[in-house]
């Protein structure tokens, strides 16, 4: 499955327009391979809005750019809405808690996002590490509702941990009383060269589901 992570810088004054903009995306919903959207605005960094979109795979995501994106964009006006846009592209390696779209669709509200760069040589371990002990451990915390472990397409090494939950007060509680046992047992900072992290509130009318609700691996 192909994850599409677009983060956008929005003024302050123009967070409302880029909202309604984004709610026009609702479109994407009869397009072949799609699974599902959500987003919302970055707990960190307040005018930075992040948009998450699920596809099949690399196949059905290029030809719905060569075919369709242009005239969405240019029908929602949302060009107009923004000041910088980023774009990256993840491909699934784990599903966590045998997480697929519609978890996190249906029963989310609340997504946390942490981006790492592994050193090179430690990728097997990290990897090791995020199958045995990270995976399980998000799995079995109280009000987490899925998630996905994806490496980037383009820069070896980069990976993105998206996890779901049903509210943000069942992540504080994961981070307060679990992660501290995760970390000790996963020793992880050996084997990273970054490690960041944020979250955002789903805003409701981001969310997008495929007019055909599938449960795609």
């Amino acid at each position: 499955m192909l994850i599409k992570l677009i983060k956008c810088k929005v003024s302050p004054e123009k967070k409302e327009a880029f909202s309604k903009a984004q709610a026009l995306w609702s479109r994407l919903s009869d397009i072949p391979g799609f699974l599902g959207q959500a987003g919302g605005w970055s707990k960190k960094h307040p005018c930075r809005a992040f948009i998450l979109t699920f596809w099949k795979d690399r196949h059905v995501y290029d030809s719905f750019m060569k075919n369709d994106h242009e005239e969405i964009f240019q029908q929602s006006g949302q060009a107009q809405t923004y000041e910088k846009m980023d774009v990256q592209l993840y491909e699934t390696l784990y599903n966590i808690k045998g997480a697929v779209p519609a978890d996190i669709l249906e029963e989310g509200a609340f997504l946390r996002l942490a981006f790492t760069r592994v050193k090179k040589e430690s990728v097997p371990r990290f990897l090791e590490g995020q199958e045995n002990i990270w995976n399980p451990g998000m799995a079995s915390s109280l009000g987490m509702t899925g998630g996905f472990f994806a490496g980037h397409t383009e820069s070896e090494c980069c990976y993105l941990i998206l996890s779901s939950w049903a509210d943000e007060s069942f992540h504080r509680r994961y981070q307060s009383d679990v992660f501290p046992k995760l970390l000790t047992n996963a020793k992880p900072g050996n084997l990273v060269s970054t490690l960041t992290g944020d979250g955002c509130v789903i805003e409701e009318n981001w969310r997008v589901m495929p007019a055909v609700m599938g449960r795609h691996s």
